[in-house]
């Protein structure tokens, strides 16, 4: 008989080979066994960590093991290894599956959605969209909604006007120079008698506009004098280098770069979706996310033709429009032409630049603690204006430096928004920031103790004439059974509070905990917890204003 079958987990038996499902995370196991005669060693390893040996009671026959997943949901391999007096050795392995909770796998995807919002809202709040913008979406858009709205709709409709717009493209004529044998002339215009100077001079036959020879030559000379053999002569040639046509070529290259872009992050959400496809259910959106896939490479093909007809590949340099031209006003495949233009500067390319975003469900504590930073700065952002900010990053497109990406990233230790308030308050949101000890005599915010603090959201106060106070916000994804905060969960708070300060004084103004649960806490020295999910942060508003805003 192998050892698997006498392993049990939490007293649950087990068979060979059988896959152990339906641990949840936080769960401690208990891996047990029978002490094995003849074995002088044993340990166990999950995914390559070892346990070590075995812990055994006084008078208990078996051997045990402790482990905790804590929030490493997944598949996982434990390893036994056995090894005899005689020193050979012998390994058993069994897997173990964690999974997540059904209320992490929906604030999972409501997070995923939530970041992709708040960051667009974020970036309408400070940059009001790119230069030139005359309109403002009324939602910020998720991945799904930016690839209908791109592939399915701007893309569409362009590739449908460079269809009907190159069955009769508008032309115009523009007058090119060029030269002719003088012989060959009836007449000269003035512009280019005036120019035979300046030209290169030979000797040429007398029957060659005799009465020209004749008029320019001395009274005493009888012959033929120099003149030139080509003379330069302007003339109108017909061009589809048209201003429109120019406006066109600028909106293919700027859907191309778009559609690139969401083609990236479809992949990216492709991947996930599928590292993730074990403990979600999620294989018709992993088949939907793999046909938008498929998607944006076919508008990027379809974008390269259009770009390469012969009447559009000719025309120049991109243009700035503030206003339709008069042949969009009149004809209607340029008015539409303007009007897709319009709508691609007002709606500004926005990323988000959290790994956290692609990775699988286990990290899902990194992602609520993200959308908690984003969070608390879209709830500060309308109560003052933006002082400074490296929140947002406009990153240009190499090849048209007009079209902007502006990304979203979170930068630690680094003071992402400055904002200055009405009463010339100052406040400064900091993102994972490290409160080290100061010395007494020193007026910088720092810690009290010898320990670094790094809280992960510090919004820094400095009121008119007074010295820099701070409040500190603290995500945590754990949630007590009653929907409340667990109590070792708020000894960070309380640590925090104390912690932070000046010289040798405290200067925390509070310390909360975030947290995705139902039951608020808050004590007479401003430490608490507040539930905070999407579209449930009506506490933090309310916390904000009372502390900050008042």
């Amino acid at each position: 008989m192998s050892i698997l079958d006498t392993i049990t987990i939490n007293g649950q038996p087990i068979s060979t080979g059988m896959v152990v499902a339906d641990w949840f995370e936080w769960q401690a196991l208990e891996i047990t066994c029978p002490a094995q005669p003849g074995i002088v060693g044993a340990t166990l390893s999950v995914n390559n960590v070892p346990l070590g040996p075995p812990a055994t009671m006084l008078g208990d026959t078996l051997w045990r093991w402790h482990w905790n997943p804590q929030h490493a949901v997944g598949q996982y391999q434990a390893s036994m290894e056995l090894r005899h007096g005689d020193g050979t050795r012998i390994s058993e392995t069994l897997r173990l599956r964690i999974v997540p909770r059904k209320l992490d796998i929906e604030c999972y995807e409501a997070l995923l959605a939530a970041i992709q919002r708040d960051a667009r809202a974020i970036v309408y709040a400070i940059h009001g969209g790119q230069q030139g913008a005359v309109l403002q979406p009324t939602l910020p858009q998720t991945l799904v909604e930016e690839y209908h709205t791109l592939v399915q709709g701007h893309v569409a409709e362009a590739l449908k006007l460079v269809q009907q717009i190159g069955a009769r493209p508008q032309q115009q004529l523009i007058a090119k120079q060029g030269s002719t044998q003088l012989g060959q002339l009836e007449r000269l215009d003035p512009s280019v008698l005036a120019a035979l100077p300046r030209t290169t001079l030979d000797d040429v036959a007398e029957d060659v506009l005799p009465a020209l020879q004749a008029a320019l030559r001395p009274p005493a000379q009888r012959r033929g004098g120099p003149l030139p053999r080509l003379v330069p002569t302007p003339r109108s040639v017909a061009t589809h280098d048209i201003v429109e046509h120019r406006v066109l070529q600028q909106v293919l290259h700027g859907l191309q770069w778009r559609v690139g872009h969401v083609r990236e992050l479809t992949r990216h959400e492709l991947q996930r979706r599928e590292r993730n496809a074990e403990l979600v259910d999620s294989l018709a959106a992993a088949a939907t996310m793999q046909a938008w896939l498929e998607g944006c490479q076919e508008a990027l093909r379809r974008l390269r033709q259009a770009l390469a007809v012969p009447w559009l590949a000719g025309v120049g340099e991109q243009v700035t429009l503030h206003g339709p031209t008069q042949l969009m006003r009149r004809e209607p495949r340029y008015r539409r032409l303007f009007a897709l233009y319009q709508a691609l500067r007002s709606t500004p390319l926005s990323a988000v630049e959290l790994p956290a975003l692609w990775l699988p469900i286990h990290d899902l504590p990194t992602l609520y603690e993200q959308w908690c930073v984003l969070q608390v700065v879209q709830t500060l952002l309308p109560h003052g204006e933006v002082a400074a900010q490296q929140l947002v990053e406009a990153v240009p497109n190499a090849k048209q430096p007009t079209q902007t990406r502006l990304t979203v990233r979170l930068q630690h230790h680094q003071p992402l928004l400055e904002l200055r308030l009405p009463n010339q308050t100052r406040l400064v949101v900091w993102y994972q920031r490290r409160f080290e000890p100061q010395p007494t005599s020193t007026k910088r915010l720092g810690s009290l103790d010898p320990y670094v603090r790094i809280p992960d959201i510090a919004v820094e106060v400095v009121r008119p004439g007074g010295e820099a106070r701070v409040l500190v916000f603290d995500a945590k994804y754990r949630v007590a059974a009653d929907g409340s905060i667990p109590q070792d969960a708020l000894d960070d708070a309380y640590a925090y509070r104390s912690a932070i300060g000046v010289g040798a004084a405290r200067a925390t103004l509070g310390a909360y905990l975030l947290f995705p649960g139902t039951r608020a806490l808050a004590t007479a020295d401003q430490v608490g917890a507040l539930p905070l999910l999407p579209g449930q942060t009506t506490a933090l508003d309310e916390l904000i204003r009372s502390i900050l805003l008042t």
